[in-house]
């Protein structure tokens, strides 16, 4: 099956309250025929980790043509693959101040980008050759911070009709915090503080992280031109976003709040060392699925079986009620 590519870029200065011009760019990647004319079309939202650009699901290695692209996968199975890049990362504007940039503001951003681009999407303006698709049914795909990000975005805006949740586990990473007791604060103090608290998390000392615990990012099969490639586009960190990241149940309001059906996504070796407790956060939904890839680490996308967990999405997506939300 042929693929058609374009970069896309959408302008969002309207929903981020600082000031300037802000884009979010990235990339569409979508078969040259995707279905008969009419009928639904997988529209699958992806946004990447801290530190990863919209290539992590395009990921291209010298020598393989896109065995290590999941976009090229979704895309081969029919659907239609949209990835950004987060404000003030990769592509995207870049702004004054990094650490100003929070996960309400990312989830705005990206809602207004996905919401526009698949506007373009229904009227056939999206990619040349690509033909309207009057039926996309869009599902929200966030790798690590990522995930955290659709998450907080579906419940404030219902971007999506389902939402796929790869590596995000929510109980964060506590070891690593500069403050062990921002941990005992609650959930409002926490996010009216979490600019200044980035800013002591990040120019200060961590507390010394557990080095026996599992979690890693690749495994020690992957081979090390795959890791050099990732290694290639990673891009800054928004220091806001990542502590968000590492606080425990930072996101557990929101995710109480969704209730399209909901795909978690982990390695067997994640940074999330207990994938099952993720299930109970998701307690609106009624239509949860638990996928854990086996000898993966937190960057599934390079895993050496990383396909089943590819095709265990779009298995999961054609199975699923989809109702546009």
């Amino acid at each position: 099956m042929g693929r058609l590519r374009s970069t896309v870029e959408v302008d969002v200065s309207d929903v981020v309250p600082m000031p300037g011009h802000h884009v979010v760019r990235g990339e569409v990647v979508a078969p040259s025929n995707p279905g008969p004319s009419g009928s639904p079309t997988l529209v699958w939202c992806c946004l990447p980790g801290g530190n990863c650009t919209s290539d992590y699901f395009d990921l291209h290695v010298d020598g393989d043509d896109a065995s290590y692209s999941m976009a090229a996968h979704l895309a081969d199975a029919g659907g239609v693959v949209l990835a950004l890049d987060h404000l003030a990362t990769g592509a995207s504007s870049p702004v004054d101040d990094s650490f100003s940039v929070t996960p309400e503001i990312l989830a705005a951003s990206n809602h207004a980008a996905f919401t526009a681009l698949l506007g373009r999407l229904r009227e056939g303006t999206l990619v040349a050759g690509l033909e309207p698709i009057a039926t996309p049914l869009p599902i929200g795909l966030g790798h690590s911070m990522g995930a955290m990000i659709t998450i907080i975005a579906q419940a404030r805006y219902g971007t999506y009709a389902a939402v796929a949740n790869l590596g995000g586990g929510g109980g964060g990473l506590p070891q690593y915090l500069h403050d062990p007791n921002w941990v005992t604060w609650d959930r409002a103090r926490l996010r009216a503080s979490l600019v200044e608290l980035a800013r002591q998390q990040f120019s200060g000392t961590t507390t010394a992280p557990d080095r026996g615990r599992p979690g890693i990012f690749h495994a020690d099969d992957v081979p090390a031109p795959v890791v050099g490639a990732f290694r290639s586009q990673l891009t800054t960190s928004l220091p806001s976003c990542a502590l968000a990241s590492i606080l425990p149940a930072f996101s557990d309001p929101e995710r109480g709040e969704i209730s399209v059906p909901v795909f978690l996504g982990f390695g067997e070796h994640d940074l999330s060392q207990v994938p099952h407790e993720a299930v109970r956060s998701f307690r609106s939904s009624t239509d949860i699925t638990l996928f854990v890839l086996d000898g993966s680490g937190h960057c599934h996308n390079q895993a050496g079986n990383r396909r089943r967990l590819w095709d265990r999405m779009v298995e999961w997506a054609c199975s699923t009620s989809l109702p546009f939300p």
